[in-house]
């Protein structure tokens, strides 16, 4: 499958169990990088700056074809994890203005187009406007999400939920998808937001996550864990992992438990998703459809 993925890539420090280090970071990253793990042809347009080129290029060198918007500043995020829940975090940012806008995307066919900003300004609305009535697909809070005084601060759920017009799925964590339905339940939240997008992914971390589509709750389990040492980017390797499932399987709750796998076995090791698709298929217990 041929997939393009856009958004900024950013320069992440991470603090977990004690440990403190500096990887390559942002959904964008780690979408393409499970995509192209899972044996797809990725194109990925993003934004960092010119200056940065050589820090961020081996992290993404295995990616098929780079499409670089050279910008002011790489975004930079502090993470800091209390434990080993994905949804327990905080992070500090220091931005740079990455908007990519709709002459920026290279023309071609895709099967899919994950539009994978970190804040409401890297990715133009016009760009949702254009690749409206394509298979397009966008994870997270990016939509909501401004930088402001050094943190992510969620806003205008209104204006955010237009977006979700232009997409096919869309995919968040209970929290993001609660503030962005302006509901107190994630089942509301759900229901309220595959009235307006076909089909709406919410992770829950150990809780598992939900399918909301065609008016119905799809519940998929969570897979054992064998140790948590780093999640950051589950919730990008989940869409990431649906997507590839609904290919495969042309099925929905298969794709929520090959989701579900793929953001297991990404936080059992630091980066981006390493496994392929038939490493997954092993760990589920599934063979090759």
């Amino acid at each position: 499958m041929k997939y393009l993925v856009i958004g900024p890539v950013l320069k992440d420090t991470i603090e977990i169990s004690g440990e403190k280090y500096e990887q390559t970071g942002g959904p964008a990253y780690y979408t393409g990088r499970a995509l192209k793990a899972l044996g797809n042809e990725i194109i990925l347009l993003t934004t960092y700056a010119k200056d940065d080129k050589e820090k961020i290029l081996p992290s993404i060198s295995e990616i098929d074809m780079i499409i670089p918007v050279y910008k002011k500043g790489t975004i930079h995020h502090h993470i800091k994890y209390a434990d080993n829940n994905p949804d327990h975090r905080t992070f500090t940012v220091e931005y740079f203005e990455n908007t990519i806008i709709s002459k920026d995307i290279p023309k071609g066919k895709y099967d899919w187009i994950f539009l994978a900003p970190m804040y409401n300004m890297d990715i133009s609305e016009e760009v949702f406007t254009k690749l409206s009535g394509k298979n397009v697909v966008c994870h997270g809070q990016g939509i909501f999400l401004y930088a402001v005084d050094g943190k992510g601060v969620m806003n205008y759920p209104e204006k955010a939920r237009e977006l979700l017009r232009n997409l096919k799925v869309y995919s968040a964590d209970e929290n993001e998808l609660m503030f962005l339905a302006e509901k107190d339940n994630y089942k509301d939240a759900g229901h309220l937001l595959s009235k307006i997008c076909p089909t709406i992914l919410c992770t829950r971390a150990s809780k598992g996550s939900s399918i909301f589509t065609g008016g119905k709750e799809i519940k998929i389990p969570a897979h054992p864990t064998k140790q948590v040492i780093d999640p950051t980017g589950a919730g990008d390797t989940y869409i990431a992992g649906f997507i590839q499932g609904l290919d495969l399987f042309n099925d929905i709750e298969k794709a929520g438990n090959f989701a579900a796998m793929c953001s297991t076995l990404s936080i059992q090791e630091k980066g981006p998703l390493k496994h392929s698709t038939q490493d997954v298929l092993s760990e589920l217990g599934w063979t090759s459809p």
